[in-house]
């Protein structure tokens, strides 16, 4: 098996992108989108869920002759009683264009613990997003304003190879002094990538977001990684992953939301900049 350290875009004659593109960018953006839309309160985060959608699109711009990339896409939770029901859709244009879609089923065990499980799947395409997707997380709020969440992942690919990421995520809300009814939200992240490269992948993400009694928003987040895998010719992708957000956002009347974030992520092979824009309604 060869390493892969070209700095342009191959295809074979078939036009299938051969480049190392990392599979994992649209559950990156998605992961993105997801982070900035906090609950309107904490309280409400603490004491229940609230059911929302929210609708976003981003615009990356990729390095060294790569396709820019546009994300579109929407993910919803909608809450009865102790069920929730969770989509999520969404459509990238790149050198390959695919779109994804999954359905989640959750259930509160207790006020302190939700479980939930999601399938998903896309349209054809060789390696950009997986032919099926199985997920299964377990939430846990022990109080304090503290949130845990423990997944795995599995995903696979119809060019062949599959993944299983365990990860972790972790939020810590708290109060604001002098801004009543405004708090602070810790998070971090962190998982691993097992295929069959002889290396494992990994991510780690740390960020914080003031949410203001006025309805402003303003968080900043880093992040490290390492890709480890094998493309559809064999030729092994290694590459350390560097990047950071800033997001803006406002919190209107009746619940609706709306953000911006900018991000840069730097690889050996490519660095991506871009924005996503994103807006937020309670069902």
């Amino acid at each position: 098996m060869t390493k892969c350290n070209f700095s342009r875009p191959h295809r074979d004659i078939g036009g299938t992108p051969l480049h190392p593109t990392p599979r994992g960018f649209r559950a990156l953006a998605v992961a993105l989108a997801a982070a900035i839309f906090l609950p309107t309160s904490a309280a409400a985060q603490m004491t229940g869920e609230q059911s929302s959608s929210t609708t976003y699109v981003g615009y990356y711009g990729v390095s060294h002759g790569f396709n820019d990339r546009l994300v579109i896409g929407n993910f919803a939770n909608l809450y009865i009683d102790r069920i929730g029901l969770h989509s999520d859709v969404a459509h990238i244009e790149r050198e390959e264009a695919g779109t994804y879609g999954a359905l989640g089923l959750s259930y509160a065990l207790s006020d302190a613990v939700r479980v939930r499980g999601t399938i998903g799947s896309s349209t054809d395409n060789d390696s950009i997003l997986p032919e099926l997707l199985l997920r299964g997380s377990v939430q846990f709020k022990p109080g304090g304003g503290l949130i845990l969440t423990p997944a795995l992942t599995y995903r696979d690919y119809r060019a062949g190879g599959s993944s299983t990421s365990p990860e972790l995520q972790v939020a810590k809300y708290f109060n604001m002094a002098g801004d009543d009814g405004g708090y602070w939200v810790a998070q971090a992240n962190g998982g691993l990538s097992f295929n069959r490269a002889d290396e494992t992948g990994w991510t780690l993400g740390a960020g914080l977001t003031t949410v203001r009694n006025s309805g402003l928003t303003i968080g900043a987040s880093l992040r490290a990684g390492r890709m480890a895998y094998d493309t559809i010719l064999e030729q092994e992708v290694r590459s350390d992953i560097y990047g950071g957000s800033l997001s803006l956002g406002y919190r209107m009347g009746g619940g609706t939301e709306i953000y911006i974030r900018g991000d840069l992520a730097d690889t050996e092979f490519y660095t991506v900049r871009g924005a996503m824009l994103g807006l937020k309604f309670r069902l």
